[in-house]
């Protein structure tokens, strides 16, 4: 495992490689479990069944994240309309 530098920097520049937070939780949510979605067809499609599983799992978590989101601020899933 490689540790990054004391600054945030991969090159000890001392600038920050992280993503702008954008979108709120259940935004984040959603496209994790989209992206871990279009994953595990890959891999169910390369026999990958360690992965396929663990992908599934990353798309339950995020389905619950989602669902929790709604929950605390009260807002119905559109599917269920």
């Amino acid at each position: 495992m490689v540790s990054k530098p004391r600054d945030g920097g991969p090159d000890g520049d001392g600038t920050k490689h992280e993503p702008a937070r954008t979108g709120n939780e259940f935004e984040a949510a959603d496209y994790i479990g989209s992206v871990a979605d279009n994953l595990a067809l890959i891999a169910r499609r390369h026999g990958m069944d360690t992965l396929v599983y663990l992908l599934d799992m990353v798309k339950m978590e995020a389905d619950e994240e989602k669902r929790l989101w709604r929950s605390h601020y009260r807002v119905r899933d559109p599917s269920e309309q």
